[in-house]
């Protein structure tokens, strides 16, 4: 990888958003590889930051995206906990009757919109997704987020009353592609 070649100066000058731009345009395998060797830098620069719960996640990364697991990271299989296929008729009927509450709140567009991501949390969490509420990073609000099969999913929410337009879709994968692909909050 040649961190300086045009193709990846979309986002800036600096090393490290050159870093990011490489990995939203190269192939998994090559970022996988890029991975682990900014893994050996860090080990031999910065030993105490080399620690095995973060050779663990980054391993795990670099495996998903379909590199050979760091040396000496062997992921331990967390238990896998049974959760039922479908929630309780009750319970789902109640998901429904607050969701539908929200339809009414004409007025109040800023609250419904919190409302909704309260909702959202219950929902995942009703089907076993263990969601985290909305927080807040530098700059922006995250609406909630949750894991699943080891990769944390980050969740957008938005109440419009008419079809969203193209123009608003576009914009938001504006966002989408600024992040990278191992985002996690």
């Amino acid at each position: 990888m040649e961190i300086y070649d045009d193709v990846y100066g979309f986002r800036g000058n600096s090393k490290g958003k050159r870093l990011v731009a490489f990995t939203q345009k190269a192939q998994p395998k090559a970022i996988a590889k890029t991975l682990a060797g900014l893994w050996e830098y860090l080990q031999a620069d910065r030993p105490d930051d080399a620690t095995d719960d973060n050779r663990k996640k980054l391993s795990a990364i670099i495996e998903r995206l379909g590199g050979r697991p760091l040396p000496g990271a062997a992921v331990v299989e967390e238990p896998k906990v049974t959760q039922p296929l479908r929630p309780a008729e009750g319970i789902l009927a109640a998901l429904e009757s607050e969701l539908l509450a929200l339809e009414a709140m004409t007025d109040r567009p800023h609250e419904r919109g919190y409302a909704f991501e309260r909702f959202l949390k219950r929902w995942f969490d009703t089907w076993g997704l263990d969601a985290r509420a909305s927080f807040r990073t530098i700059g922006e609000q995250i609406d909630g987020s949750f894991p699943h099969d080891g990769t944390t999913y980050l969740v957008e929410a938005k109440w419009h009353r008419t079809q969203t337009d193209a123009t608003m879709l576009h914009s938001f994968q504006g966002k989408i592609e600024e992040r990278t692909i191992w985002s996690v909050p």
